[in-house]
């Protein structure tokens, strides 16, 4: 996939961290990955401060405990995204 994705990922830093941003690294090697505290005055949109640090087609906020097992899914949502612009 040539689209520049970033995973956003609100962390407590539990062992699943671990695992789910092993597979995001395995089957994105080139997106970018910003892991946030979430230990610390957190509130469910406090990633979106620092995503606009970062140049990206897509920001997909991944909780650590869901793991990315079949990365052709994602694929077809972005996919299905590009060529229907009205869920843009």
């Amino acid at each position: 996939m040539d689209k520049k994705i970033l995973f956003v990922t609100t962390s407590l830093h539990t062992k699943w961290e671990k695992y789910s941003q092993g597979l995001i690294k395995k089957y994105y090697p080139n997106s970018k990955r910003l892991i946030v505290d979430g230990t610390k005055d957190w509130y469910p949109l406090k990633f979106l401060k620092e995503v606009f640090n970062y140049d990206s087609d897509y920001i997909i906020h991944i909780d650590e405990d869901c793991f990315l097992l079949d990365p052709n899914q994602l694929n077809e949502i972005v996919e299905f995204l590009e060529n229907n612009e009205d869920y843009l």
